[in-house]
């Protein structure tokens, strides 16, 4: 009986291989790993955007050494500062501006990259950057 049990499973497992014409494949319908998404790279890449405290970033640039080059227009018009560094753990991107005076923290999405963003007064606001080149 034991052998007879033994020999009806292998004949099923080999029917389960072969009988929809896998050629030894396993069939479809079992569970296919999904292409891993491919994430940007954000060294080299510059933005632009604005926050929602009135800021509109311009000419900004993830450089491939840590530094964040940016340019603004809020109050004034800022360009060319880098005393801001960047890293980037997947979608997660993490860029702090002056030493931690501002602490961003956002997902990409594509080629937008949103989050909030946070400072040493207490205060809150969202932002969004998109892809130039």
């Amino acid at each position: 009986m034991k052998k007879a049990t033994i020999l009806f499973f292998l004949a099923a497992l080999v029917l389960l291989l072969t009988a929809c014409g896998s050629g030894g494949k396993m069939p479809s319908f079992f569970a296919q790993p999904t292409p891993t998404e491919k994430i940007l790279d954000l060294s080299g890449t510059t933005w632009e955007g604005e926050t929602s405290n009135g800021y509109y970033f311009y000419n900004s640039t993830f450089m491939a050494d840590g530094t964040f080059k940016y340019s603004y227009k809020g109050e004034n018009t800022v360009t060319d500062l880098t005393n801001a560094t960047w890293i980037q753990e997947g979608k997660t991107v993490k860029i702090e501006f002056n030493n931690h005076f501002a602490d961003y923290t956002g997902t990409l999405e594509g080629e937008i990259l949103r989050g909030t963003a946070t400072n040493v007064k207490g205060n809150s606001w969202t932002w969004e950057l998109r892809l130039v080149k």
